[in-house]
């Protein structure tokens, strides 16, 4: 027997949620929840998707943040799937992992948390960019610069899989009523790692803040200026999406809340990679442009043929 799971092949790991009550069933509440991720994926994926075959082609691609932006948008798209897709099917067909044919989904938990710390990485190594932009903008240069920003790529993959070795057992359990992916096995670094990226990249943003306000119009460029502020909206959604899945996890017990902790945690989770592409395309103009030449192209188009009609006028004698 699997461990989380019970002799009939249900998950235990949540009993008071994966469990039916006389006026509860279970699987209407994953049903529900699985359309909603789905529902959700099917609009952001394509989106995300666009935004970031904007960003790796020229003229953006040349640009040195552009190549962390394109970073941290093709892991966007790699949570998506698992936030989305992968969690919404399983909660449609009451998919857990102690299911016949659901085995698969305690590894994936491996895969999906490679990728998370991964984003974690980049979102780091994007904000250490905006901060040196304005702080130190030679040593911005000295590091990010050109082909340099791709060898972060190193860092990031690095990072990402000494997460993993630390504690390389399949921790990660997905509850199909629940709708999020249950910490079987205490992982320390995974919470170090959201505490650490949530405290890095607020500082960053924060003394970004005070240097855009005391430059002004000043030497900075209205480009550098304006992606900066597109990354610190990616950066406050980052935060809200962490702040509040900490605040309703340690609401106290009773709570009307209590039973859908993960769901909130999971939709803050979709949310953050989902606002993250259509921040870019709306405020990037480049990618707005390129999004709006396509909608225009596909549009209808109405013909309007006028008339002219000419009256003639027969005088009598």
């Amino acid at each position: 027997m699997r461990p989380f799971c019970n002799n009939d092949s249900i998950l235990i790991l949540t009993l008071d949620i994966d469990l039916a009550t006389p006026s509860y069933n279970p699987a209407d509440r994953a049903f529900y929840t699985g359309v909603t991720y789905l529902i959700i994926g099917v609009i952001a994926l394509p989106v995300n998707i666009f935004v970031f075959l904007n960003l790796i082609r020229a003229p953006l691609i040349n640009e040195s943040c552009y190549k962390l932006i394109a970073i941290t948008s093709f892991l966007d798209i790699f949570n998506l799937v698992t936030a989305c897709f992968v969690s919404g099917i399983s909660s449609i067909l009451y998919l857990s992992y102690c299911s016949p044919g659901g085995a698969w989904l305690y590894p994936y938990s491996v895969y999906f948390m490679l990728h998370w710390y991964a984003y974690c990485a980049a979102s780091e190594v994007l904000a250490l960019d905006r901060l040196l932009i304005f702080a130190r903008p030679r040593l911005a240069e000295f590091l990010f610069d050109g082909r340099r920003a791709w060898f972060w790529l190193l860092y990031v993959l690095g990072y990402a899989t000494l997460g993993t070795l630390i504690k390389p057992s399949m921790f990660y359990i997905y509850s199909p009523v629940a709708g999020v992916f249950f910490d079987g096995d205490n992982n320390p670094f995974h919470i170090y790692n959201n505490f650490i990226k949530l405290i890095f990249v607020t500082l960053c943003y924060v003394f970004v803040i005070m240097f855009l306000v005391k430059l002004g119009n000043g030497a900075t460029s209205t480009g550098q200026k304006s992606l900066s502020i597109q990354t610190l909206i990616v950066a406050i959604l980052a935060a809200l999406s962490t702040v509040g899945y900490l605040a309703v996890s340690y609401l106290p017990p009773g709570n009307p809340l209590s039973n859908y902790t993960g769901l909130i945690g999971q939709l803050g989770w979709i949310l953050l990679h989902t606002f993250s592409g259509f921040v870019y395309l709306i405020g990037n103009k480049t990618i707005r442009s390129n999004f709006l030449k396509i909608v225009c192209r596909r549009s209808p188009k109405v013909s309007v043929t006028t008339i002219n009609v000419s009256r003639t006028t027969t005088k009598q004698s």
